[in-house]
Order: structure tokens, then C-alpha cells, then sequence
């Protein structure tokens, strides 16, 4: 089951946008509940932002990925594993092949149980100082910078799984609300 919330894509660079149209918001039941986007080739730029109020940050859950079930290439948005000492930091996964990939996750910052929290990631792969084949990504709670650090630059290759709230690799799915998604083709700044 997934939720078919209305999809509209905006003007200029906006890949995706999922606003109040949603009734206003996506109730995602941490079972099999999740909306399924069709977007085009993602590229090598991308900012992903929403409102998420998670029911609970005691266990790993995905909050959005893209890509294809249980392989690569693949790009992954979730909340760490408390029995990693992760439990309520967002992490950023990237993986390009089974050799090349990469994890960034916030240090101290948690995302917080049922309180709105605006979460972004952007990921940057025309950022300068980089060597070829790397990308800077960024990771934002509430407009502030969380973390940020080197990962592979995305393969631009065909995804054909877009998820909010379920994962591609085997994480359990999201207990709680997204509204105001939005995804876009280049890294955008807190500004």
C-alpha cells in the first residue's frame, strides 16, 4: 500500500513537489504505508527537503530513497540504528556499486519524536576542492547545518524506485507524517 498523495512539479528546477495537496500531510503507518514518486534521471546535483514528525526515534526507519531494491546504484535518506549508537541521527547513504559508497550521518544533532522538524539534503557535485568522483553533501535540521563531508558524486544512471518513507535496503519504514516534499536537481543552499 502507498499513499497517491496529488503531484505536481514546479517551475524552473524542481523535480518534485508534494505540498498540502496531501491532506494535508502523508500518515505513513511504519508498515508498508509510502508514497512512490515517478521523477526523472536525478543527475549528480540533488536537494531533497520535508517536514517529517517522526512517532518515534527508538528504532532505524527510512525517510526517502531512490534507486532499486537491494542494489546499486542508490541514494538513501534514513535515521541511524540505536543499536549502533546511531539512534536518531540522519544519515545520507550513498551507494554507486558494491565497491564504491559511502555513509554521513549528523554527530550530536538528533532528530526529535513527535515535533515537526524541517530536514534537507543536499548533495553538491560541481563543489570546488573536490577530487573527480566526489560530491559535498550537506545535512540540515531546521535550516541549520548538521553535517556535511565527501561522498561519491551520484551515478547519474537510471533509478527506477523513488520512496518517501520506505526503504531499498531492508530498513523498516517510517512510523509518522512527511508534508512539503520537494525534490530538485541542483544542491540548494539553507538560503
Amino acid at each position: 500500500m502507498f499513499a497517491m498523495c496529488g503531484l505536481q512539479t514546479a517551475a524552473m528546477i524542481a523535480l518534485l513537489s508534494i505540498s498540502a495537496l496531501c491532506d494535508p500531510a502523508a500518515f505513513l503507518d511504519g508498515d508498508r504505508a509510502h508514497i512512490s514518486a515517478d521523477l526523472p534521471p536525478l543527475g549528480t546535483s540533488i536537494t531533497v527537503e520535508l517536514w517529517i514528525f517522526a512517532t518515534s526515534v527508538d528504532r532505524d526507519f527510512s525517510i526517502a530513497a531512490f534507486g532499486a531494491d537491494f542494489q546499486p546504484p542508490l541514494i538513501e535518506i534514513a535515521l541511524g540504528s540505536p543499536g549502533q549508537g546511531h539512534g536518531g541521527k540522519l544519515e545520507l547513504q550513498v551507494t554507486n556499486s558494491e565497491t564504491e559508497g559511502s555513509v554521513l550521518r549528523t554527530d550530536a544533532d538528533r532528530l526529535s519524536a513527535s515535533r515537526w522538524t524541517h530536514l534537507a539534503v543536499a548533495i553538491d557535485s560541481s563543489a570546488i576542492g573536490l577530487l573527480p568522483g566526489q560530491a559535498l553533501a550537506i545535512l540540515y535540521f531546521d535550516g541549520a547545518v548538521k553535517a556535511q563531508g565527501v561522498v561519491p558524486i551520484p551515478t547519474n544512471a537510471a533509478r527506477d524506485r523513488h520512496y518517501f518513507g520506505r526503504s531499498l535496503v531492508g530498513r523498516p519504514s517510517l512510523a509518522g507524517i512527511l508534508d512539503d516534499i520537494r525534490v530538485w536537481s541542483v544542491a540548494r543552499t539553507a538560503s
